[in-house]
């Protein structure tokens, strides 16, 4: 196989897991949760941003503001 074959077939499942990452979240109402969503598929920030077409330090902001609400509502349990 060549190179510009296997480099397509890369680029084909990118969009394919683009596209699916969009189906799964297109009923979420804001953002927020779609960015969350993705996040407990498994899916990196770097990924989300991409697939949402949103700024990286968004994603990040909200995974992290998620981490900390999380763990400070484990605290007081």
């Amino acid at each position: 196989m060549s190179d510009s074959s296997e480099e397509q077939i890369v680029e084909e499942l990118r969009l394919t897991n683009k596209l699916l990452a969009l189906m799964l979240v297109k009923d979420q109402p804001n953002q927020t949760e779609r960015i969350v969503m993705l996040n407990r598929f498994g899916f990196k920030a770097k990924d989300i941003s991409s697939v949402l077409g949103t700024r990286l330090n968004i994603v990040t902001a909200v995974l992290s503001h998620k981490r900390k609400a999380g763990s400070q509502k484990s605290k007081k349990q």
